[in-house]
């Protein structure tokens, strides 16, 4: 019956470590993330290349990455001029 105490006691323990670990690890790519945008967008880099260490490791998780800046150009990506469904209104009608 000791023996069965014990082990209940280590699993306990272990679980609470590892549940700590957890909290630590999420609270620290909370930080991590926050410090990160905050950089980003106060030096407006979201376009550009990361300006710093912190931002790439956070791009690289979140899986934000640069996107082209000469997407205009491309003649293979073109947006959709307008939808079938879209018609303009032709502003407000007197009687």
């Amino acid at each position: 019956m000791a023996v069965l105490a014990v082990l209940g006691v280590i699993v306990i323990v272990v679980l609470a470590v590892v549940t700590v670990g957890i909290f630590i690890a999420v609270i620290a790519a909370t930080v991590m993330t926050t410090a990160a945008v905050h950089r980003e967008e106060w030096m407006w880099t979201l376009k550009r290349p990361p300006p710093g260490r912190l931002p790439q490791i956070v791009r690289r998780i979140l899986g934000v990455y640069v996107r082209r800046m000469d997407r205009d150009l491309d003649e293979s990506i073109r947006p959709e001029e307008e939808p079938p469904w879209y018609e303009r209104s032709g502003g407000p009608t007197r009687r």
